[in-house]
């Protein structure tokens, strides 16, 4: 059983968190358990990285006579990029010997990215040029701070009997 089912990091927090799964007794002889990782779109040792090694997103612990608990530390790995949060998803996936399962057998750590997505905006709300202009307009497209990382504008233009190619070009 885990101590608790969820927690949050953040992606500047160096010492990391200590993720603790105690028994409700001291082993009474050996065994085994086996934690599974499900890391959505975080990547192991570029995102975080975890003290235990990870064989196919898992890791397992031996259990001898009198231990009262394992515990593992997962760390940040703190970027200069706009990547979004994380959710690590971890669960008790196999045991053996003396090892049973409990009530709380899956764990989910959310890591927070400190830094924040550039907001996209036009510099002015509305725009006009002469058909017979062949200089066209610029439209500005301001952001909100630096870039942290890559990212997309899509831009829609609507209207009435308006076509790309026929009425207007960028």
């Amino acid at each position: 059983t885990f101590k608790t089912s969820t927690a949050t990091l953040s992606e500047t927090d160096a010492g990391g968190i200590l993720v603790e799964i105690p028994f409700t007794a001291p082993a009474r002889g050996e065994g085994s358990l086996t934690v599974t990782l499900h890391a959505g779109m975080a990547v192991a040792g570029t995102n975080f990285t975890i003290d235990q090694e990870l064989t196919n997103n898992s890791f397992s612990f031996n259990v001898v006579r009198n231990t009262t608990g394992v515990s593992f530390k997962v760390f940040p790995i703190n970027n200069d990029l706009y990547t979004g949060n994380f959710r690590l998803a971890f669960t008790i996936s196999d045991i053996s010997g003396v090892v049973l399962k409990g009530n709380i057998s899956s764990y989910t750590l959310t890591i927070f990215d400190d830094e924040v997505p550039s907001l996209a905006r036009f510099a002015l709300p509305s725009g006009s040029v002469e058909e017979t202009n062949g200089d066209g307009i610029v439209v500005d497209i301001l952001l909100s701070g630096p870039v942290k990382g890559e990212g997309t504008v899509i831009i829609t233009m609507t209207g009435k009997n308006l076509f790309y190619g026929t009425h207007f070009t960028t």
